[in-house]
């Protein structure tokens, strides 16, 4: 790998073809695949670059995340990952960047349709496309209980779930609560219905459209399923889009979790959930702000409560949940968070994220790149960026 040295000696026996007495051994001065730190040491050596040559900053929750500020606008933003990385941005920082890392060997940079990560990321005028058909194909389904195949398959289905296919994140979280020992053949059906789920949809792709970029706003969903899981616990879902006016959506972000804590009640389950889901969304808000871009954060829940609680003056009676409710409070009346709405469950997209067959939302806002949905109540107030 092209880094630094190893800061540690690390020896190995020479290759039959190196012709050497058996006597002797080979030292490794530089990082190679297979060495645990080798990672580590190419991103020490490749990060640097970009902080300090390009002077980019880097999101405050993820340091592979980095952009560049030139007079008070965004012109270069770059995505690192070990020895890959993507960039977008204007002339400018195109020719920056290529004067900056011209020491490294590289491959030809790729335009329209290009491989990250697994991820195939096509382009044409009019939008953006992200898929995973060549993982979704590769899957196999299992016949018996096998234990290490489960654990494998298992974590192929995370990796598409966290990635390209929102859908299925309840699915697999469920299955990653699967233990060892209480593994049946029940969840080894599951796993397959998984398996047979993607592979019958291979040509399902996230849609990103243009958005009209003077009326986006950052649109959070979230739900509960209480009382769920097999073990007794909850199930929360998030899901976060940027969207403009007319409803063309890009994905942001998604996750299907267990609740961190045990509830006792269904609205215990919805305000950890609104909890999350307000977490997630001020940090991307903070992020934009950062990039100098003012996105207004739109919260909607299909938790009337919630909803009244934080809108209004309604108290709850459970005083465990005080705490979260005051500090979502406060971001709502200092204006972290823009708008609070109430939708109905069969309106509410995190749906999908809580339960199996839920509603058929999330999979048109892949189809289409769009998301459509009928609020039933908020509050009126003016944004500065379109009225809810």
């Amino acid at each position: 790998m092209q880094s630094l040295p190893l800061q540690r000696d690390v020896f190995t026996n020479p290759p039959p073809e190196a012709n050497l007495p058996n006597d002797k051994i080979l030292k490794i001065e530089l990082p190679h695949y297979g060495l645990v730190e080798a990672s580590s040491c190419f991103f020490d050596t490749y990060y640097p670059v970009f902080t300090k040559d390009l002077e980019m900053k880097s999101a405050p929750f993820d340091p592979c995340f980095l952009y560049k500020i030139t007079k008070g606008t965004t012109t270069g933003i770059t995505g690192l990952a070990s020895d890959d990385s993507m960039n977008t941005g204007n002339a400018d920082y195109e020719e920056a960047e290529a004067k900056a890392t011209k020491g490294f060997i590289t491959r030809k940079k790729v335009e329209r349709k290009l491989r990250f990560l697994g991820f195939v990321i096509g382009r044409d005028e009019t939008q953006i496309c992200i898929y995973q058909d060549n993982h979704s194909s590769r899957l196999e389904t299992l016949e018996t209980v096998d234990h290490d195949r489960f654990r494998t398959i298992r974590g192929q289905l995370l990796f598409i779930a966290q990635s390209s296919r929102p859908a299925i994140a309840y699915s697999v979280a469920q299955l990653c609560q699967v233990q060892y020992k209480t593994k049946t053949q029940r969840d080894v059906n599951a796993l397959n219905n998984t398996v047979k789920h993607l592979q019958a949809t291979t040509k399902l792709k996230l849609q990103y459209n243009k958005l009209n970029k003077n009326k986006v706003r950052l649109l959070v969903f979230m739900d509960s399923g209480y009382n769920t899981n097999r073990d007794g616990t909850s199930q929360l879902g998030v899901i976060i889009f940027m969207a403009d006016d007319k409803n063309n959506c890009h994905f942001l972000h998604w996750i299907s979790s267990k609740c961190p804590r045990i509830t006792r009640s269904m609205l215990a389950s919805e305000t950890y959930a609104f909890s999350m889901g307000y977490d997630y969304g001020v940090s991307l808000k903070l992020l934009f702000k950062k990039m100098n871009m003012d996105i207004p954060l739109f919260i909607f829940t299909d938790c009337k409560s919630i909803f009244d609680t934080i809108t209004a003056s309604k108290r709850l009676r459970e005083l465990r949940l005080m705490n979260e409710i005051a500090d979502i409070r406060r971001a709502y009346r200092v204006g972290e968070i823009d708008n609070v709405a109430w939708i109905r469950s069969k309106q509410n997209i995190a749906d999908n994220l809580t339960r199996h067959n839920g509603n058929d939302i999330l999979k048109k806002a892949m189809e289409t790149g769009r998301i459509d949905f009928v609020i039933e109540q908020w509050v009126y107030k003016n944004t500065g960026n379109g009225l809810l």
